[in-house]
């Protein structure tokens, strides 16, 4: 873009790219977010996955959980499950993987005995300072299989 005529210009004030003088090291991934193949805590990078925390706060009333749970960390690990399985399917998240991660957890329904003492061991603290290794070992807890199911089908592949 050229500047605009009111700014005095002269010859010696052009100047152009030079790119950096060569590396003699070889390149390595090694800043923050390059992430290289399966790592273990990598994750499954997607698209826009910010929106699911968004997805999962609709689902904020509808929990029927024991007094002792914190809905919160149920959404938390709600997100973690359903951003695993928006990446299988090679897309962002969308209200049916939040659906579906709290059908698989039983959240939505009447407290099962099997299933909250499930959640409270598995879920607890997942939405804390410490929760994302939590949230990593819920996301690779379901086989790839189970996350390929659709919501109507995550009661049958249950935990318990």
């Amino acid at each position: 873009m050229s500047a605009p005529t009111y700014v005095p210009a002269t010859e010696n004030d052009v100047s152009s790219y030079t790119s950096p003088p060569r590396r003699a090291e070889a390149w390595r991934a090694n800043r923050p977010g390059e992430t290289l193949g399966d790592e273990e805590f990598f994750g499954a990078p997607g698209p826009d996955q910010g929106y699911a925390i968004k997805l999962a706060r609709r689902f904020e009333d509808r929990l029927q959980l024991d007094d002792s749970e914190n809905p919160v960390d149920v959404l938390a690990s709600a997100v973690a499950v359903a951003l695993r399985r928006a990446s299988i399917f090679g897309r962002a998240p969308v209200v049916h993987d939040i659906l579906f991660a709290l059908e698989l957890f039983g959240a939505l329904e009447q407290s099962i005995p099997n299933l909250v003492a499930w959640r409270k061991e598995n879920l607890t603290g997942a939405s804390g300072h410490h929760g994302y290794h939590i949230c990593r070992h819920l996301a690779n807890f379901f086989p790839e299989s189970t996350l390929r199911a659709t919501p109507a089908q995550a009661p049958s592949h249950r935990p318990y």
